[in-house]
């Protein structure tokens, strides 16, 4: 009797482990990949943002430096 109790009981052991075990798996894969598509387009849209302010911000000022040595030429 108890080679029989100790067979069941690892098999009920087996049986648990492996179902948790590929339950995670699938769980974290899904997760994953729809993060990354959602990371990427913020990325996008914040970088092209940046890059527009930078530029108008750095024409103004070489405009206004060229006014500035005109007027003292006057």
């Amino acid at each position: 009797m108890s080679r029989n109790q100790n067979n069941s009981e690892k098999q009920q052991y087996n049986q648990s482990s492996q179902n948790q075990n590929n339950r995670s798996s699938q769980n974290q894969n899904n997760r994953s990949s729809q993060n990354q598509n959602n990371q990427s387009s913020q990325n996008q849209n914040n970088r092209s943002s940046q890059n527009q302010n930078n530029q108008s911000s750095q024409n103004n000022n070489q405009q206004n430096s060229r006014n500035q040595h005109s007027s003292s030429e006057d």
